[in-house]
């Protein structure tokens, strides 16, 4: 008996070592691979800003809306804890906090700072130069925090955002006994139009700061909820119909307005002829979504449907080519008229 009992015990710590070290779950998730990358900073391409702003207006303008997008979050915090701890371990749930900060840094948020209180936190981002959109939109970061909190203490945890860089405070501050916010509404709509209109007419291309394109993929995720995608279609074609108003005056200056499907993460255009109408958009991310290309052609709709020539109609093809999504634009004469 008591030679197995020393032999059971010495094979203890091998089999400790080997759980420790095995591949997690979540690696197999589409989620996890992106966080991994982020957190490796393998993630590849990056989005804009404005694009990230669109997202977060567009994922935030109903309460259910916002509700989808906090659990999405929390879903991210969750795996984002797991990916972090695996072959670590913390001794303290404080300990993973520098782990939290660095996931938000290398997705694009700017110094961020922190401090947790026994069952309470506060943790900021700055943002001096982002737009002032009208509205706290950063549902899906509260509920990553969250998640990822609630996964360091062992047990669920809230997070709101009380102040919001895009509604003109400067900087983000999330913490537990934030209140709810309200949905966004037209005039965020309006101010997000107008912000991107004068980026495409001042020529703008270089983004301020790096975004990597699979964040803006994960945080995007409410967007192609086949329950909503129909709904936020109409939006974005309505944005782009505005930034139209904005941005074009006759087709010789629609150059101007090809850039803003660039600066929403609408694809990378190359216009290539002007009458009539022909215009590529490529996709080449390895994150990217065919409902992404879906809402891409709902914006470009918008965008060019004014210099449409009578009894002709604009018609769009999209194709799948070694991780590359493209779409083909064309001006064609109406089916009636063919």
């Amino acid at each position: 008996m008591k030679k197995r009992a020393r032999r059971a015990a010495s094979k203890a710590p091998r089999r400790a070592r080997q759980t420790a070290t095995a591949a997690p779950y979540h690696h197999l998730s589409h989620e996890g691979v992106m966080i991994s990358d982020i957190i490796s900073g393998s993630a590849g391409g990056y989005a804009t800003p404005e694009a990230m702003e669109f997202t977060y207006l567009l994922s935030n303008l109903t309460r259910t809306m916002q509700v989808i997008i906090y659990g999405s979050g929390i879903r991210a915090g969750r795996l984002i804890y797991s990916i972090s701890e695996h072959g670590k371990g913390y001794g303290w749930h404080e300990d993973s906090m520098p782990d939290l900060v660095s996931f938000l840094e290398k997705a694009g948020h700017q110094r961020v700072t922190y401090h947790v209180f026994p069952g309470d936190f506060w943790l900021r981002m700055q943002d001096r130069h982002a737009p002032n959109i009208g509205a706290n939109l950063h549902t899906f970061e509260a509920g990553l925090i969250a998640g990822f909190i609630g996964s360091s203490r062992r047990h669920s945890a809230s997070a709101a955002e009380s102040t919001c860089a895009l509604d003109g405070s400067g900087e983000c501050m999330f913490s537990s006994s934030g209140a709810e916010r309200r949905p966004a509404g037209r005039e965020s709509i309006g101010r997000l139009v107008d912000h991107v209109s004068r980026a495409a007419l001042a020529g703008k291309r270089k983004p301020e700061k790096k975004v990597p394109f699979a964040y803006y993929m994960l945080a995007s995720g409410v967007l192609y909820d086949s329950a909503y995608i129909g709904a936020i279609k109409q939006v974005v074609a309505h944005v782009g119909a505005q930034i139209a108003q904005n941005t074009i005056r006759g087709r010789k200056s629609v150059g101007t307005a090809i850039r803003a499907i660039e600066l929403l993460g609408m694809g990378s255009p190359r216009l290539k002829s002007i009458s009539p109408i022909a215009l590529d958009v490529r996709f080449a991310d390895r994150y990217a979504r065919r409902e992404l290309t879906e809402l891409s052609v709902a914006f470009i709709s918008g965008l060019l449907n004014n210099l449409v020539a009578k009894n002709r109609m604009l018609e769009a093809a999209t194709s799948h080519n070694r991780g590359t999504y493209t779409i083909r634009i064309r001006e064609v004469r109406a089916a009636r008229d063919k």
